[in-house]
């Protein structure tokens, strides 16, 4: 528990840091939040929303996802003990798509070879490739699945299919950029579990009905249940 105070403590530094400002202000921001949420409904797209995430209401968001992030102490504690290293010893890459501000994964970025930060352009991926750079993390990259040019051995991809309308396209890509034998960490709370603002009810329903939901159990073996997902492995061999 420590830790994740002096790691929560680090992360509002180097956002205050980032936004120049005092953190009261940060917390002011954070506290914000929910009503600048409340504006998703006045966008025709989800990535329109999420893509005007600069100037204040960027802000906002960033200092709000940090305090969330860090909040969900059973997925940190989990990425904190994820291999970095195979069993003979090779260094593993590893990408975290729609990571937001990567508060959860970021304490963790040296341990590996490669690392992908990403999500749709926003203040929160400013944020990230300050923070990369501040602390001498060459290796660290942003930017979209489609930028990863060798599959990763790890890919983390929380609470982000339930905003894509063709969630199973979109997971069809990420499967395409992670090894086999490699490792998936999946948390989606659909519509019909949590219903949310921003959680759109024909993502769940194209997860099931386009091929996500049966990509999942074709390819991959659960070996860790989470709350709404889990930690998968990749079959090395096609299952029937």
């Amino acid at each position: 528990m420590n830790k994740l105070f002096r790691v929560l403590d680090q992360c509002v530094t180097d956002a205050c840091k980032f936004l120049d400002i005092g953190r009261s202000t940060f917390f002011d921001l954070a506290e914000q939040w929910p009503e600048y949420d409340k504006t998703f409904e006045e966008y025709d797209e989800p990535t329109e929303f999420y893509e005007s995430w600069k100037g204040d209401i960027g802000r906002s968001n960033l200092c709000a996802n940090i305090l969330d992030q860090l909040s969900r102490f059973e997925l940190t504690e989990i990425i904190s003990m994820l291999p970095s290293s195979s069993t003979e010893g090779r260094p593993l890459s590893l990408a975290d798509v729609g990571c937001a501000s990567a508060a959860q994964i970021f304490p963790y970025v040296e341990k590996y070879k490669k690392v992908h930060l990403l999500d749709l352009p926003n203040l929160n991926q400013e944020f990230v490739q300050w923070r990369a750079k501040e602390h001498g993390y060459s290796h660290v990259s942003t930017g979209s699945l489609h930028d990863i040019e060798n599959p990763v051995n790890i890919m983390i991809c929380f609470d982000v299919l339930e905003h894509i309308p063709n969630s199973s396209g979109f997971f069809h890509v990420m499967d395409s950029r992670i090894e086999r034998d490699g490792l998936l960490l999946l948390r989606t709370p659909w519509y019909s579990m949590v219903p949310h603002i921003e959680h759109l009810p024909e993502a769940e329903e194209n997860w099931h009905e386009n091929g996500g939901a049966a990509r999942l159990e074709k390819h991959y073996e659960l070996i860790h249940p989470l709350e709404y997902g889990g930690i998968y492995k990749k079959s090395k061999v096609r299952r029937l």
